[in-house]
């Protein structure tokens, strides 16, 4: 994110309030939204990681300086509910031995933490930032299609229902 701001022609300054914002978005959106995904997580993690995608995907096709500053908020309000409602998923599916569980899956998750950056680094130096960032485009379309994938179709039509 500070990366993108600058190569904006933003200030760093503005790059670290900027950074800030974005993980306001995910703290508010965690406040406001966790409560309320309890009878739907699957489709909260689907909604959550297209309207990502499509946030970003706006973000990364604009020049739009008011865009640089306000998307990664949007982002973060857009993002938070996918990694806590998909533990969420995982504890409630495959119950027996939560602790090896979330161990597993929260160390796939830091490796995810340390290849999608490090890939959207080495992406931006052989061509942009933008398109750097756009790797996080397909990783949200990947996490909604798994999920679309997994979820039975009776689920959603209760989820709907409700």
């Amino acid at each position: 994110t500070p990366s993108f701001v600058v190569a904006s022609g933003l200030s760093s300054s503005m790059a670290t309030a900027v950074l800030s914002s974005h993980w306001l978005g995910v703290t508010l959106s965690r406040a406001v939204f966790s409560s309320r995904v309890d009878r739907a997580k699957e489709v909260a993690v689907e909604r959550s990681a297209v309207l990502s995608a499509l946030v970003l995907v706006v973000l990364v096709v604009s020049d739009s300086p008011a865009l640089v500053v306000l998307g990664p908020f949007a982002i973060g309000v857009c993002m938070a509910l996918v990694m806590p409602t998909s533990l969420a998923l995982a504890g409630e599916r495959l119950q027996g031995n939560p602790g090896a569980l979330f161990g597993g899956l929260l160390t796939v998750a830091q490796v995810g933490g340390m290849v999608l950056p490090a890939s959207i680094g080495l992406l931006a130096e052989q061509t942009s930032v933008r398109t750097g960032l756009a790797l996080l485009i397909g990783s949200y379309g990947v996490i909604a299609l798994i999920v679309r994938r997994l979820v039975p179709d009776g689920y959603r039509q209760v989820a709907k229902a409700g």
